[in-house]
């Protein structure tokens, strides 16, 4: 099995991407933060990006499983890895063996932060 490619758009170590909110200014906030790293990908990872989605990592996800001479997986998955975690098994159903899915996040209460002085 190749090594893959690490996919590097720039994003600084231990920033979150959030929900845009539920204000008007938070979801411009959103806008402009994911302009700007769908840019900085596109620069450095053009040739790659088609193939960078959900149903390609639950696929990598399965030839791990395969490699690791696994039937089935246990999976714990929040926030995206909720959504992850669900077409894994759509995709290859009896192949999960305990599964945890958590993280549902309410955008009314979870959001970009707000600029200084304003509101989210």
């Amino acid at each position: 099995m190749a090594a893959g490619t690490p996919l590097d758009c720039g994003l600084p170590v231990g920033t979150n991407l959030f929900s845009a909110g539920h204000s008007r200014a938070s979801f411009e906030r959103q806008v402009a933060l994911q302009k700007d790293l769908a840019g900085k990908c596109r620069a450095t990872n053009a040739s790659v990006l088609p193939h960078v989605t959900t149903r390609n990592t639950a696929c990598d996800m399965d030839v791990i499983r395969g490699a690791l001479d696994e039937k089935k997986i246990s999976y714990f998955g929040y926030s995206y890895g909720t959504y992850l975690g669900t077409v894994y098994t759509q995709m290859f159903p009896g192949r999960t063996d305990r599964m945890v899915l958590d993280g549902a996040i309410d955008p009314r209460k979870f959001g970009p932060p707000a600029a200084p002085g304003g509101r989210r």
